[in-house]
């Protein structure tokens, strides 16, 4: 997909498709969009109205991310507690 075409569909006004806006939302949370590309992405999105689509494929992306991170921090505490031992 290109972020290229993507955002010029925005900022003609038409709807993106759930692939589409979760193609976008991982390259935003991945920080691989830069501050001004992701506020015209965002405030275009706002002007013209975000479908179910959109809200689908950036909650999709977002909850992904969160999961991994979650995982990775009960992973560690998991090893931070096994490493602690405390005699009784």
């Amino acid at each position: 997909m290109n972020l290229s075409k993507i955002k010029n569909k925005l900022f003609d006004k038409q709807d993106l498709s759930l692939e589409e806006s979760s193609f976008v939302f991982n390259l935003i949370m991945n920080g691989e969009v830069g501050e001004i590309d992701t506020a015209s992405i965002l405030i275009s999105l706002k002007i013209k109205n975000e479908s179910k689509d959109e809200i689908h494929g950036a909650a999709k992306i977002m909850r992904e991310k969160s999961m991994k991170k979650a995982k990775k921090k009960n992973n560690n505490q998991n090893k931070d507690n096994n490493s602690i031992r405390t005699k009784p």
